[in-house]
């Protein structure tokens, strides 16, 4: 178990249980975005396929690693679906979307969600649990969903 500067057995579960609600809202992040790439592919909308593609690796990618950061911290991560439902943070409404610019919107919203989560949780994380590892990790993972913002938001134009 890597303990970085953090102090107490305490200050780890909690440092765990952040990474953990993250690593639900990644999942639902994940699920979200599938849809509506289907979405989007059953209205034969063309060129979104390539870009949802590089969204699903992205955010697969995040997920992994977001899990090997909770056993970095000598902790595990939930294990089911309805895990990830208790402690995920963007349970909200999924209404289904058949359009283009609404589904994008609709992604936006929970991208902008989460960076704002993960400001939050990166302070919190500094300041209050002094693991400056976990908070380096979450700023990295800030960068890729501003990216992901961006980059969606480049549809709309």
């Amino acid at each position: 178990m890597h303990q970085q500067n953090i102090s107490s057995v305490e200050e780890l579960g909690e440092v765990a249980k952040s990474l953990n609600a993250l690593l639900a809202d990644e999942y639902q992040l994940y699920v979200i975005t599938r849809r509506a790439q289907r979405e989007i592919k059953e209205t034969n909308i063309n060129g979104m396929d390539k870009f949802f593609e590089n969204q699903f690796y992205v955010l697969e990618k995040i997920i992994q690693s977001t899990d090997e950061r909770v056993r970095m911290v000598g902790r595990f991560s939930p294990n089911s679906l309805n895990d990830f439902l208790k402690v995920g943070r963007l349970n909200g409404s999924h209404k289904r979307e058949y359009d283009q610019i609404n589904m994008i919107n609709k992604l936006l919203e929970y991208h902008k969600l989460l960076v704002n989560l993960l400001r939050s949780d990166i302070t919190t994380i500094l300041e209050v649990h002094n693991d400056s590892e976990t908070a380096s990790f979450l700023s990295e993972l800030l960068e890729q969903h501003e990216k992901i913002i961006w980059m969606l938001e480049s549809h709309l134009t």
